[in-house]
């Protein structure tokens, strides 16, 4: 059985390398360490389920999930979170229930970030709010980018060149680490969920 990990220690060990704690002060990532928890999860465990309250969100810190939605009778994959991801970051802005459902595809370990707690700390907030408005910005990017291909194809027009407002990286969106699962690797050891 391995001994249990120490949130604190692992959450200084990557903040520096994850774009939601991109500037985070030590105080303030203390603060932060307050406010979640780490969870072991296997492969093919949920992390969030489509249409349940949404509460919290949760930082990849190694393994990989899944993001599905349903759409009437078919299970669409909408991306695959790496080491480095966040997700269900849309819980601090919009009282929504969950629009996707998530799961590990390979074992993995996440930072699980209670928003009741979060609430008692409102300058952590603020500087997380300024983070996820930049993780999404380069979502909707992207996605701009993918509509706008998928409507060339639909249109018939292959080979025509979908324009960028200005240079895009596919893989900087997905790949904040430069090799998440060498980095990691030994650094982050999957926790026993016992």
């Amino acid at each position: 059985m391995a001994p249990p990990l120490n949130p604190k220690e692992v959450l200084l060990k990557v903040a520096p390398r994850l774009p939601l704690f991109a500037g985070l002060g030590i105080g303030v990532l203390e603060d932060l360490i307050k406010c979640g928890s780490l969870l072991s999860l296997k492969q093919g465990e949920q992390l969030a389920k489509e249409s349940e309250k949404a509460d919290s969100f949760f930082v990849i810190l190694s393994g990989e999930a899944v993001v599905e939605k349903r759409v009437k009778t078919e299970v669409v994959k909408i991306a695959t979170l790496v080491s480095g991801d966040c997700v269900g970051e849309m819980s601090l802005i919009s009282p929504e229930p969950r629009s996707a459902t998530v799961t590990a595809t390979k074992d993995s370990l996440v930072f699980k970030v209670y928003e009741f707690k979060l609430k008692m700390f409102p300058g952590l907030v603020s500087e997380l709010y300024l983070n996820i408005a930049r993780i999404l910005e380069q979502r909707l990017r992207k996605n701009n980018y993918e509509l706008a291909s998928l409507t060339v194809k639909m249109n018939g027009l292959e080979g025509e060149e979908v324009a960028t407002d200005e240079p895009f990286s596919h893989e900087a969106h997905s790949t904040w680490l430069t090799d998440p699962e060498k980095e990691l690797k030994g650094d982050l050891p999957v926790a026993s969920a016992e």
